[in-house]
C-alpha cells in the first residue's frame, strides 16, 4: 500500500471512529461501561475471525489461532476502550473530543523511548492539532470532571496501542492480527463485566443500535482497516490524521444529536485540518 492509500484509509478511520462517539454517548446511557465493550469488540471479533478463518482454510494455511502479539495488543485495546467508556458518562463531550486528541501529544513522547524520533513536519502538525482541539472543545474555564481522568489515561493507551501496531504487524496478516485483539479485549471486558458490573440482557437489548455500529462498523471495519494502513506511514504521522476523529465526531454530534457548533468549534476544527493538510505536504515533498 502506498503513503497515499494509507493516508485516505486512516482518514475514513477517523471519520467513523467521530461518528462512533455518538454510539458511544448512546450505549453509556443503557449499558455499563464493561459490558458495552464486550459486547461490541467480542461481535467485531467473531466477525473478522470469521473472514480470517474462511481466507486461511481457503489457502491451505493453518487454522486461526492466538499469538503473543494479538494478545498484547488486545490487552492494550482493552484497558484504552474501559477507560475511555468508564469516562464518557462522567465528563462533557467537549472534553471528551479534547482528551481523547491528546493521543497526539503522547505518541512522538512515549515514541522516544522505542527509539522513534518524530521529524519536525509532524511535531509541528501534533501542536496545531492540539491547539485546535483545545480551541474546538473548550470554551472558556476548563472544568475539569471526574471523567475526564478516565479520559486522559485511555489517551494514553491509545498511544501505547499506535506504537505496538507499528511493532508487531509487520509479522502476521492484518486480519487475523485484528481478529485476535477484538476476541481478547471482548473476553476481558466481558471478565471484567461479570466480575465488577451489575448488567443484563435486557440493557444489550436496549443498547443494540450502539452495539451494532460501534461492533460491526468501528470495531471490525475501521480497526482493521487502522492495522492495514498504519504500517505505511509513521505512528507520529498516523495520529496526526487520526486526531481528526474529535473533528468528525463534532460533526456528527451536530448532524445527528443536533449539538451545536459554536464559531469556535469551527475554528479549532479548520486549526486542526490545516495541521493533517499541511503535514501532509510536507510529507509528499520530503
Amino acid at each position: 500500500m502506498t503513503s497515499r492509500k494509507a493516508d485516505a484509509v486512516l482518514l475514513l478511520v477517523a471519520i467513523i471512529w467521530g461518528v462512533a462517539f455518538v454510539a458511544q454517548r448512546f450505549g453509556s446511557d443503557h449499558m455499563t461501561p464493561l459490558s458495552f465493550n464486550a459486547a461490541r469488540f467480542i461481535l467485531g471479533g467473531g466477525i473478522v475471525a470469521f473472514v480470517a478463518t474462511f481466507r486461511r482454510r481457503s489457502d491451505g494455511e493453518p487454522k486461526f489461532r492466538l499469538t503473543k502479539e494479538g494478545t498484547a495488543l488486545g490487552i492494550v485495546l482493552a484497558l484504552g476502550a474501559m477507560l475511555q467508556q468508564q469516562g464518557v458518562p462522567l465528563t462533557t463531550t467537549a472534553n471528551l473530543s479534547f482528551l481523547t486528541i491528546m493521543n497526539v501529544v503522547f505518541v512522538p513522547l512515549l515514541g522516544l523511548f522505542v527509539g522513534h524520533s518524530p521529524q519536525r513536519h509532524e511535531l509541528f502538525g501534533v501542536a496545531l492539532a492540539v491547539v485546535g482541539a483545545y480551541v474546538m472543545s473548550v470554551d472558556g474555564e476548563f472544568s475539569v470532571h471526574v471523567g475526564d481522568w478516565w479520559v486522559l489515561a485511555s489517551a494514553i493507551f491509545w498511544a501505547i496501542h499506535i506504537l505496538l501496531i507499528e511493532r508487531v504487524s509487520f509479522r502476521q496478516e492484518a486480519l487475523p492480527l485484528a481478529a485476535q485483539q477484538f476476541l481478547v479485549c471482548g473476553v476481558l471486558s466481558a471478565l471484567g463485566a461479570f466480575l465488577l458490573e451489575d448488567w443484563s440482557n435486557q440493557q444489550i437489548w436496549a443498547a443494540l443500535p450502539a452495539v451494532l455500529f460501534a461492533g460491526v462498523v468501528s470495531v471490525a471495519i475501521a480497526y482493521t482497516l487502522q492495522l492495514v494502513a498504519q504500517p505505511t506511514v509513521t505512528p507520529s504521522h498516523a495520529v496526526i490524521i487520526l486526531s481528526l476523529e474529535g473533528v468528525f465526531g463534532a460533526l456528527a454530534g451536530w448532524l445527528l444529536c443536533g449539538e451545536a457548533m459554536s464559531a469556535r468549534g469551527i475554528i479549532g476544527a479548520s486549526v486542526i485540518t490545516a495541521g493533517v493538510i499541511i503535514t501532509q505536504l510536507r510529507t509528499r515533498s520530503a
